[in-house]
């Protein structure tokens, strides 16, 4: 089975904590690779690992998962959009 590589971007702790857990429990094919609290945390993430997805917060104090995106001119990786 193939898996699905995975970031979560999320500046809040418990909605984060949530989500990871609902994938963990209902998506074996999902493999988190890790987590970011801000913008920059999940720039590094990105450019770092190989990922397939990102399940990206719209809003966080420090620039907008929008912002996140343009710094890819040609993102290999697909977008889930998730707010708390």
């Amino acid at each position: 089975m193939t898996k699905i590589t995975a970031i979560l971007i999320e500046d809040e702790l418990m909605p984060r904590e949530v989500l990871r857990l609902k994938l963990l429990d209902n998506f074996k094919d999902i493999e988190i690779k890790g987590e970011a609290s801000n913008i920059e945390q999940a720039y590094q993430l990105i450019l770092e690992n190989e990922i397939d997805l990102i399940f990206l917060d719209v809003n966080m104090p420090n620039g907008s998962g929008f912002q996140l995106l343009k710094k890819f001119s040609n993102p290999c990786f697909e977008t889930i959009f998730t707010t708390a």
